[in-house]
C-alpha cells in the first residue's frame, strides 16, 4: 500500500497496480481496498488499478466531518490528480457507488466509464434514513463491532454464508478494522445523499450496472433505475451484495467488457 497527502489534509491509503488506461475500485460500508483483493489481478495486467481505502475506513485518514459522498469524491479527484491521470473509469461498490455518481456529477471531464456495483443512484427513503441513524448511534454507544456482525451476514447470499465462511469472516474482518468514527461520519454522508439518476442517464461515457439476484440490501431494480443508450445492465444469478468476494469470476467477464468500451 501507498500514502499520499492531499492537498485537503486527507491522507488516502491506496494500491496502485499495473499500467495502462487507469480503473479506480471504490469499495463499500466498513470495506476496505481489500474487498477487490480478487479482482485486482485479473485487471492489473491490461490496466492501472488504483484501489484506495476511502478516508475513514483501512489505513486512509480518519475526519471528523460528514463525509459527503461529494467530499468522498472529491478526495478520488485529488488522488488522481496528485497520481498524474486524466480520466479513470470509476468502479464502485455499494457506498463507493455512491461516491462514483458523485464524482460523475462534478468531474464528467475526469470519467472514461462509470460502473455501480451492487450500488444503486437513488437517495436513502425516510426509512433508510433512520436506519443510518440507527447505526451511527449504535456504533457511538457500542463500537463497530456489534454493527458490523449485524451487517456483514446480510451482504452474502445464503448459499455463500453455508458454504463459504471464510469469505464472510473475511469480511467480518476487514470490517471490524473500521474505525468507529470513520463509520459514523459515512454513515451520515450516506444519510444525505441527493439524487444522481439524471446525472447518470446524461453521461457521455459508457455505464456499467451490475445487480446481484440475491442481493438483499439493494435489490436489481434499484440498481437498474437509470435508463439510456449508454446504460449496460447484468444481473449475477448467485450474487448477494458482494461479488467481487462471493464470485469474481462472475464480476469479471462483464467488467472487462465494459471496460474494452470505455477504452
Amino acid at each position: 500500500m501507498e500514502n499520499q497527502k492531499l492537498s485537503n489534509q486527507v491522507k488516502l491509503s491506496y494500491e496502485d497496480r499495473g499500467s495502462g488506461n487507469a480503473v479506480v475500485l471504490l469499495h463499500g460500508f466498513c470495506g476496505s481496498s481489500q474487498y477487490w483483493k480478487e479482482i485486482i489481478p485479473l485487471l492489473e495486467t491490461a490496466y492501472r488499478v488504483i484501489v484506495p481505502d476511502l478516508r475513514g475506513h483501512g489505513a486512509s485518514s480518519v475526519p471528523d466531518e460528514p463525509y459527503l459522498m461529494e467530499t468522498i469524491a472529491t478526495d478520488i479527484a485529488l488522488l488522481l490528480d496528485k497520481l498524474g491521470i486524466d480520466k479513470a473509469v470509476l468502479c464502485g461498490h455499494s457506498m463507493g457507488g455512491y461516491a462514483a455518481s458523485a464524482f460523475a456529477g462534478a468531474y464528467p471531464n475526469k470519467l472514461a466509464g462509470l460502473s455501480l456495483i451492487h450500488s444503486t443512484t437513488l437517495p436513502d427513503d425516510e426509512g433508510g434514513k433512520q436506519k443510518r441513524t440507527e447505526a451511527m448511534e449504535l456504533i457511538r454507544k457500542e463500537g463497530v463491532a456489534p454493527f458490523v456482525e449485524g451487517l456483514i451476514p446480510k451482504l452474502f447470499a445464503d448459499q455463500t454464508l453455508q458454504i463459504n465462511k471464510a469469505i464472510v469472516q473475511q469480511a467480518v474482518d476487514i470490517g471490524n478494522n473500521t474505525p468507529p468514527l470513520g463509520a459514523i461520519r459515512s454513515a451520515e454522508g450516506m444519510r444525505e445523499r441527493i439524487d444522481r439518476t439524471l446525472i447518470v442517464e446524461k453521461l457521455q461515457v459508457p455505464v456499467l450496472l451490475v445487480a446481484g439476484s440475491k442481493d438483499k440490501v439493494i435489490s436489481p431494480d434499484k440498481t437498474f433505475t437509470p435508463q439510456g443508450a449508454h446504460i449496460h445492465k447484468h444481473k449475477i444469478e448467485k450474487a448477494g451484495h458482494m461479488s467481487m468476494m462471493e464470485c469474481p469470476d462472475e464480476l469479471i467477464e462483464p467488467l472487462k467488457t465494459f471496460l474494452a468500451q470505455c477504452y
